[in-house]
């Protein structure tokens, strides 16, 4: 491999470190409040064979100029350095040697973009520190991050062998969990399915494709396909033509390029908490696109209401309110919560499992051979640190990443929910209206609440089943367990995670006190509203670029929570605040809050006004709660 090998930061594309003191007269209070300038950023690429880690290089740039803000990896051999001063500056733009390794800097142009403005810290702190040194291995090894020397092993590939690698499966199990599925594709759906793709639908494709998504292993964007859709859509029509006769589609197509993804939560060293992501070619993406319109026209008529994920009409709110609903019943009548959690749930599906299921609901065979054949054929490659694993056959799973993912998990999950609201030996929770709830999804977020021990341990065994002809794999260490109201319990009979007041769903707390439980939750947002103005208040920003950071880095975090919750008058006071404060220093608004929500045409901001957000969505409620 030509040019030096650099070990790259902890999470596999950005080195941010550090702020040093810097020295001069500038006083310390203002410190950290150095404006982000341009033009005292600088592009530095490494020229040569020596091996020269991070560490070297900050060590090196820092004695050499005394004046290092940040550095960011952009690219193999190369990244972007933040200077505080216009000396240091200089003595870079000479170039230095480190060891063999020439180290050559040069100017951004003026119609060059420096890294995103929103996706820059305000500055690092210990616990980054901390982890950045976790990812280059000062104090422990990061499997994550050992490097494929030529003519090695990477040292997690074999584990994405293992994960991708397929599994046998109980065949009458798989028989008696798919006979569970009773709705069925009509006739003229099926046809509809069956049908090949005509141009007008890829070109519909095409145009319908986000802009500005990173590309496949080929390289090609959603740009590229966009601007000559009009040329590229009959050839995409005569290629998608020849893969359904042949019964074949080439490796250029089906090949994906896997990143992996940190969950943001746990230890940053443990590749438990990492998530594979697929990034697939464009071509492949709108083929399989296209099949996904075609699925989200039939799809609600074949999954429960019980699951949200993906469903056209439903969405996440839907299956915590009915949970909300259902804990709250269960505080007075009793009864057991138990929140599943299914290791590597999309990359443990065994594709035996999946085509059975598809045939199942009556799917016909000309669209269930399209997508066997784009799943028999795919490999894909890891990147890590800028080097590509050898190719690794994909046996099992649903590639996230992939438009149909989503869909075709679904329709998967769909007999285990089926199963056990079903089943008659299991005692759900009844609502007021006489509904009874056993179990609520979104996607592998599974929620199972039952009214005591010989319920919960039925619905277990069913799990159990559905595990062993699907592959899928409980996680008892991650799953959370809740008893609620007197309902009788046998301490140590599960491993589960006991909570004992409020369990977290989806980005929420709920619970048998659903006060405690919506408290619980606008603290926690509170809190991570405080701390990111904490980080940007270290920046000279703009009135304008205070109310960019407020729109889409601190409101939009109240979005979910009040489909959710009603937003107490005492939080919103702080949260209130909390913006003042951010924007003008003080509590107190030096511009009336009602002409800084206006419109920039009439005088005002645009910044969203959350009194008003949180009717909007209560009214969203009440019209979905009334067209139910």
């Amino acid at each position: 491999m030509d040019g030096p090998q650099v070990d790259d930061p902890s999470n596999g594309k950005m080195a941010n470190e550090t702020a040093t003191a810097e020295k001069g007269q500038e006083d310390k209070g203002k410190e950290n409040q150095r404006k982000y300038d341009k033009d005292m950023t600088l592009q530095i690429e490494l020229q040569g064979t020596e091996k020269v880690t991070i560490m070297e290089l900050l060590k090196c740039v820092q004695e050499l100029c005394s004046g290092l803000m940040a550095c960011r990896y952009t690219g193999e051999n190369k990244y972007e350095v933040i200077m505080t001063n216009a000396m240091g500056k200089r003595r870079l733009l000479d170039g230095f040697k480190i060891g063999t390794t020439t180290v050559l800097a040069n100017k951004l142009d003026n119609d060059e973009l420096v890294v995103s403005f929103l996706g820059l810290p305000a500055y690092i702190t210990d616990k980054e520190i901390l982890d950045k040194l976790y990812g280059w291995g000062v104090s422990a090894v990061s499997p994550i991050k050992r490097r494929m020397w030529p003519g090695t092993n990477i040292a997690d590939g074999t584990r994405y062998l293992k994960l991708y690698s397929s599994s046998p499966v109980r065949q009458y199990d798989q028989e008696m969990v798919i006979k569970a599925i009773t709705n069925k594709l009509g006739t003229e759906d099926k046809v509809w399915c069956d049908q090949p793709l005509t141009t007008s639908e890829i070109e519909a494709t095409i145009s319908g494709l986000h802009k500005n998504k990173s590309p496949g292993i080929d390289g090609l964007t959603t740009d590229f396909f966009q601007a000559f859709k009009d040329k590229l859509s009959p050839i995409l029509q005569s290629v998608f033509q020849e893969i359904d006769s042949r019964g074949y589609a080439p490796e250029t197509l089906t090949s994906g390029l896997i990143t992996i993804v940190y969950k943001n939560k746990g230890d940053k060293t443990n590749l438990q908490n990492y998530r594979p992501i697929s990034l697939l070619n464009t071509d492949y993406k709108i083929l399989t696109k296209a099949l996904a319109n075609k699925l989200k026209t039939v799809i609600p008529g074949l999954v429960h209401q019980a699951q949200a994920y993906s469903i056209p009409n439903r969405d996440i709110s839907d299956p915590i309110l009915s949970t909300k609903s259902a804990l709250s019943q269960m505080s007075n009548s009793g009864g057991i919560y138990l929140g599943v959690d299914f290791e590597k749930a999309f990359d443990c599906v065994e594709h035996e499992f999946l085509w059975a299921t598809l045939k199942q609901f009556g799917f016909g065979q000309s669209f269930r051979k399209t997508i066997q054949v784009l799943y028999n054929n795919a490999h894909s490659q890891l990147k890590i640190n800028g080097l590509l694993t050898p190719k690794i056959k994909i046996n099992r799973s649903i590639r996230q990443g992939c438009p149909l993912s989503s869909l075709l998990y679904s329709l998967v999950a769909e007999p285990l929910a089926l199963l056990i609201n079903q089943n008659q030996s299991i005692q759900g929770i009844r609502a007021d209206n006489g509904a009874v709830c056993k179990m609520i999804s979104y996607a592998d977020d599974t929620n199972i609440m039952v009214k005591d021990e010989k319920s919960l341990n039925v619905a277990l065994d069913i799990i159990d089943n559905y595990c062993a002809a699907s592959g899928a794999k409980i996680n008892e260490k991650k799953s959370t367990i809740m008893y609620c109201g007197a309902v009788a319990r046998s301490p140590g009979r599960w491993q589960f995670r006991e909570e004992k007041a409020c369990v977290r769903v989806l980005g929420v707390y709920l619970g048998c006190d659903g006060v405690a439980a919506r408290d619980q939750t606008w603290h926690e947002v509170l809190e991570k509203i405080k701390k990111t103005l904490g980080m940007w208040k270290m920046r000279k920003l703009t009135l304008k670029g205070k109310v960019v950071v407020l729109n889409s880095l601190i409101l939009s975090k109240l979005n979910h929570v009040l489909q959710i919750y009603d937003l107490p008058e005492q939080t919103l006071t702080e949260i209130n605040n909390a913006i003042s404060t951010f924007l003008w220093g003080s509590r107190r608004n030096m511009i009336a809050h009602k002409t800084i929500i206006n419109k920039q045409s009439n005088g005002g901001l645009n910044l969203i006004d959350i009194k008003t957000r949180k009717h909007c969505f209560r009214v969203k409620i009440i019209k979905k709660t009334i067209g139910q």
